[in-house]
């Protein structure tokens, strides 16, 4: 498991109170909620620790590398923005 340091945990507690009220504002559950995350795999885990369907942009200087740990595997991998609408369908 990776060990984060305080300030990246104090950041991702941050960002799972805005999920959070993202999805309040939105008016949506967790799980109908979906979180889409490229080279920095803290959105996938955050989102995938909230209920929420976690999306791997795959794109980038960073494409090829490969999530290191369970909590990082996203629920759908895409290449481009414009493949979500596809996903978003299927929900």
């Amino acid at each position: 498991m990776t060990r984060l340091s305080p300030d990246i945990r104090a950041l991702c507690k941050k960002l799972v109170r805005k999920g959070l009220k993202c999805a309040k504002i939105m008016g949506t559950a967790p799980s109908e909620t979906a979180v889409v995350g490229g080279q920095d795999r803290g959105g996938i885990r955050i989102g995938e620790s909230l209920g929420m369907k976690a999306i791997w942009l795959r794109k980038g200087i960073y494409a090829d590398v490969l999530p290191s740990e369970p909590s990082e595997d996203p629920d759908y991998v895409i290449t481009e923005l414009n493949e979500l609408k596809d996903i978003l369908r299927m929900q």
